[in-house]
């Protein structure tokens, strides 16, 4: 069938995944001029689950709407080359996709416990220092799912989304050591690449919540925003086991709580009710809450490449969001902690 950028965004163009994988150094903004990238996709099949539309797309996704960008803008820009113009040349939003040699050096490496001290420091309590979220018993769980899920042959019969990349060894060694190569760290991977602080993130999402405007300017105007946020579909989600996800026809998730919310869905959405935006693998979150106008970044250098909920992120956004509701409930000005007068 025909594809909309909407039913990308969607997650629903049937191209979440690859028969051909991808080689890293087509991502890169000179090589992605040649249109390597764009014909690889445009010649892969379309492919569906059985029971819904919906497959989260990794990364295929971002590669699709680079290609959509690129084609679109008058000067034939990538996405990278657009984020790097429009927020941060423009706004000092710290915000990079694609880097230059430059900018490397301001990168931290990323870090992450191998499966066997994951599964020791399961063991431990929280109590008495362990440094895993889940007793053994829920991190086992976890452990197989992850491995179900990204480390066992594909039997549909796609590739690796990278040529040559093994879906086997220790994903505490592989993760790291892959998006700490300065061949990612370049390339323009929407879904994957994008490189910020946190506090260049919740900058970027406070000013989402307060619909587009940052610091007496605009990052998206008033009917940008409101195109981004039209038209939600709630739909179960192949890639999450079929737990419903909410996305806008402009890509972002609406997080709200249903009252029939499966456990995977609670686990997903637990204090993230009426927050909007995304998460990236490992715990960084960008969201924001338009209504208690909250934005909220987290970035982290030690990655729980096992958490697809991104659990501690979660958890700080449960307890901001019951901060500034008891402020508000107070009629407290949560800028400066005064009493304001009615």
């Amino acid at each position: 069938p025909d594809v909309k950028v909407e039913d990308v965004l969607r997650h629903e163009s049937g191209l979440a995944n690859l028969h051909v994988g991808i080689e890293p150094t087509h991502l890169l903004k000179d090589h992605l001029h040649k249109g390597t990238v764009a014909s690889l996709i445009a010649n892969n099949k379309q492919t569906f689950p059985d029971s819904t539309p919906r497959e989260y797309h990794n990364l295929t996704g971002g590669w699709i709407i680079n290609e959509v960008v690129r084609k679109a803008t008058p000067d034939n820009v990538t996405l990278g080359t657009y984020i790097r113009r429009e927020f941060y040349k423009k706004h000092n939003v710290d915000v990079h996709l694609g880097l230059t040699k430059e900018e490397l050096a301001r990168t931290h490496p990323l870090k992450a416990m191998t499966v066997t001290k994951a599964v020791l420091q399961s063991l431990i309590p929280n109590a008495f220092g362990g440094e895993v979220e889940h007793n053994i018993f829920v991190f086992g769980k976890i452990l197989n799912s992850f491995k179900k899920k990204f480390m066992e042959v594909e039997k549909r019969g796609f590739a690796p989304m990278f040529a040559g990349q093994s879906q086997q060894g220790d994903p505490g060694k592989s993760i790291p050591e892959f998006f700490n190569s300065s061949v990612w760290r370049e390339g323009e991977s929407p879904a994957g690449s994008v490189h910020a602080s946190a506090r260049a993130l919740a900058k970027l999402a406070a000013a989402m919540s307060m619909g587009g405007k940052v610091e007496g300017g605009e990052v998206i105007t008033p009917g940008a925003w409101s195109l981004l946020h039209a038209n939600p579909v709630c739909r179960p989600d192949a890639q999450f086991g079929m737990a419903r996800t909410e996305f806008t026809q402009g890509g972002v998730n609406m997080y709200k709580d249903y009252e029939d919310d499966t456990m995977k869905e609670r686990l997903m959405k637990s204090g993230r009710d009426g927050f909007v935006g995304w998460k990236g693998m490992g715990g960084s979150v960008i969201q924001w809450h338009p209504k208690l106008q909250i934005g909220f970044g987290y970035a982290c250098t030690f990655l729980t490449w096992w958490d697809m909920v991104n659990t501690k992120a979660r958890k700080m956004q449960k307890e901001v969001k019951s901060c500034v509701q008891r402020a508000k409930e107070k009629n407290t000005d949560v800028n400066n902690n005064e009493p304001t007068t009615s």
